[in-house]
Formats: structure tokens, sequence, C-alpha cells
């Protein structure tokens, strides 16, 4: 017999697996050298490795500013893009209080989680209920007008 999941473990198991999914594509990416060569073999030393992916997210001109862009599909977990004159941010549309997915109310210009009432303003700030602490700022860089979604990993030796 099979045991129902209550909603919250399924959407964090949702986001787990996103998550999960993001870090098996930076596997799959070249690495940088940092540091420098070994003189007899012209291979890297092994002074320190970075490896970063990244993926691209959206134009920056499909950004409006004070309406944020869902970009959950591009990123591989969900999440909008905020657009404030020149600067363009990328917040996880996953609430800090309980994990719950939160979603644009344009009419209400916020950001609300259905779970338990809680809202942000449209830079991922609390405004009301549980959430302990704004919306997660996710890396991206920007090029050439174009925003990607940038995954770190530590340096290792």
């Amino acid at each position: 017999m099979m045991e129902e999941v209550p909603r919250r473990d399924a959407l964090r198991l949702a986001v787990g697996c996103g998550l999960v999914a993001l870090d098996a594509q930076g596997c799959s990416a070249g690495r940088v050298v940092v540091g420098r060569q070994d003189r007899r073999s012209g291979h890297p030393s092994s002074v320190a490795v970075h490896s970063q992916t990244t993926r691209v997210i959206a134009e920056v001109s499909a950004i409006v500013a004070g309406a944020p862009l869902d970009v959950s599909a591009a990123a591989g977990a969900p999440a909008y893009l905020i657009r404030r004159g020149d600067s363009v941010r990328m917040l996880s549309a996953t609430c800090t209080h309980a994990g719950c997915l939160v979603t644009w109310q344009k009419q209400r210009s916020q950001f609300v989680c259905p779970c338990h009432g809680g809202t942000y303003d449209g830079q991922g700030a609390v405004l009301s209920g549980p959430p302990p602490r704004p919306l997660d700022q996710l890396p991206v860089n920007i090029e050439n007008g174009t925003v990607y979604l940038a995954a770190e990993t530590p340096a290792t030796p």
C-alpha cells in the first residue's frame, strides 16, 4: 500500500531534485585552472582548481523593472529575475520559512507564500508572516545583454 506524502515534503523533494540536477550539470562543465603549470610536464599544478558553470537564463531586455520574470524553467529551480535600474538579480522562489514555492502577485506587487501567508516585496525582503529572512539570491553573471546562472564550486587543492 502506498503512503501519502505531505505537500511540504513533496515540494522539498521537487526543489531538492532540481538543485541536484543543476549541480549535476555543473559537473559536466570544463575546469579552469587557477595557479600555474608544472614546468616539467606542462600539466596544471595542483595549486587550486576552480570549476564554474553557466546557463543562459534570459536576455536583460526581457526583464521589465518592477515586474519579476519567472525563469524557473531556464534556471532549473524555482526562481525570478528582478530588475532595478541597471541592476539585475535572481531570487529563489522558495520561501525561507518552510520551503514552499512563492509566486509573484502582480496586483499586490508582492511575492506570496500560499502555505503560511508570508509575503515579500519586489526585491525579496520580508513584509509579513513567518519567513525568518529575505528570499535567497542566486548567483548570476551578465555578459553582452544576457543573464547567466553562475553555479560555482569551491576551489580544491
